[in-house]
């Protein structure tokens, strides 16, 4: 697949190419009655277009913004899809911040619905109910009695709207036509580390380009199964995990948290591993405490014995990784970018890895 050729040049066509080519395959594996189970991307759709639906029945249009406050979730990804199809920018907010930060954020996005995942981050929102905007109107993905000032916060089934197959389809066909590479598509605000949070505004375009040319660039594969446990509302998992997997059709686990990643790879066995320096430590100093890092593939093991591939990206990656990684001959490449730029700038492939590098240069 090439980033340069004819291919789709939006997430919406990307999305909607896949629903046309895959509806019967697996799509995703979630972590439901304590194991995980598969859903097709049929399935995912029926969500997606009924989600979609709503929205559009609830007033959003072209430009819209839509702010979401949620933990890697099924819903997360729902949402993402059905308020691009809607025609919707999405604001999705990073679901650790306090009260008063997700306010000004609102505030300044402009957004008019907010879909939220639990009773608690709608109780950070009730702690600052007087100075949230007003006409706004909030859903929740599970069961929520808080109330936000005068307003309601509803379940999330109070926005969906149930689609014959034809409105479906007319829905799809209607957002693939309505959206250009120009056209934007999220919102997204950095984390303030050198001032105020800025919004960074991505295009389809940018999005879709990015995705395709990481999958040129890796080498992925329709048969490829990624774990995905980095925060969907950082570009990097945004891009890299979620695009990527819908672009190349292949499989996405969504790891229960962030403490369960080991558990969840042994039990998924995933082939493909988006991480940060942090992690790869943990799981490397896990390994020399138990007297296990010096064993021969031990460490693809620990990942699930299927990892053919792991990423590094959000910080610079130590030597003593990379070569703990090579010694143990599995390849953990590195990647740089910037939210600004969707965000892969450089990445080191296969082909071209070495330490302290990132890309051939």
């Amino acid at each position: 697949m090439s980033a340069t050729s004819a291919e789709p040049t939006t997430i919406v066509a990307i999305y909607a190419d896949r629903i046309a080519d895959s509806a019967d395959q697996v799509a995703l594996w979630i972590h439901r009655d304590g194991r995980f189970q598969s859903l097709s991307w049929g399935e995912l759709h029926q969500d997606v277009v009924r989600w979609a639906a709503g929205l559009q029945a609830a007033g959003v249009a072209a430009g819209d913004r839509v702010l979401q406050l949620s933990e890697n979730r099924y819903e997360w990804i729902v949402a993402d899809l059905a308020i691009q199809l809607a025609g919707g920018v999405h604001v999705p907010v990073h679901a650790p911040l306090t009260g008063p930060q997700i306010c000004e954020q609102l505030a300044h996005s402009g957004a008019r619905i907010v879909l939220l995942s639990t009773a608690d981050q709608a109780a950070k929102l009730a702690g600052v109910a007087a100075s949230l905007p007003s006409d706004v109107r909030y859903f929740c993905f599970e069961a929520c009695d808080t109330s936000l000032g005068s307003a309601a916060v509803s379940p999330i089934e109070q926005l969906a709207r149930d689609t014959s197959v034809d409105e479906a389809a007319e829905l799809v066909a209607n957002a693939r036509s309505n959206t250009t590479p120009e056209t934007l598509s999220t919102i997204l605000y950095t984390s303030g580390t050198t001032g105020e949070p800025k919004g960074v505004m991505l295009t389809q375009g940018n999005l879709a380009f990015n995705a395709l040319a990481t999958i040129e660039a890796f080498g992925e594969r329709e048969d490829d199964v990624r774990l995905n446990f980095l925060p969907l509302s950082h570009i990097f998992a945004r891009t890299c995990d979620l695009y990527t997997w819908i672009a190349r059709g292949s499989q996405l686990a969504l790891a229960q948290s962030r403490e369960t990643v080991v558990a969840d790879c042994v039990e998924v066995r995933p082939t493909l591993l988006n991480g940060v320096p942090y992690f790869y430590d943990r799981v490397y100093r896990y390994l020399c405490e138990q007297g296990l890092h010096e064993h021969p593939g031990v460490l693809r093991k620990a990942l699930g014995d299927n990892v053919r591939m792991c990423c590094s990206g959000g910080a610079a990656l130590p030597d003593h990784l990379f070569d703990y990684f090579a010694s143990q001959q599995l390849p953990l490449l590195q990647g740089y970018g910037l939210t600004e730029t969707s965000p892969v700038i450089s990445l080191s492939s296969e082909a071209n890895v070495r330490r302290g590098a990132v890309g051939k240069a």
